[in-house]
């Protein structure tokens, strides 16, 4: 199964960069690629805290999308945005699986969710 079966949502590509008066980086966040189908789930767990004895919940989000998509190593630090819920989240990780047959596969992303495009 892929991203074909499990598409929940489609997702839009940001990057861009541009230089400040004071020559700093500035992350512009300017649509890349758009209508990328994915898959994107969040997984909440329950751990304990042994430090401060108690319960702490956390989560992880994860989205994969298609092979062809051109997303590989170094797309880390971009962000992507959920296009059916608008939320925006920055790549932590990418993970490009390898594959028995030859055949492209879908690529695995750690994600977290952030408060806007550039932050």
């Amino acid at each position: 199964m892929g991203v074909a079966d499990l598409q929940n949502t489609s997702v839009s590509l940001l990057g861009g960069q541009s230089v400040d008066a004071f020559g700093d980086s500035l992350d512009e966040g300017l649509v890349q690629a758009q209508g990328i189908p994915a898959c994107i789930v969040e997984i909440s767990e329950r751990a304990w805290d042994p430090a401060s004895q108690v319960p702490r919940t956390v989560r992880t989000i994860t989205g994969w999308i298609p092979a062809w998509a051109g997303v590989m190593a170094g797309f880390e630090g971009q962000q992507i945005i959920d296009e059916s819920t608008g939320d925006v989240y920055f790549v932590e990780d990418v993970v490009r699986p390898s594959s028995l047959t030859g055949e492209p596969v879908d690529v695995r992303m750690t994600l977290r969710r952030v408060s806007g495009p550039g932050v």
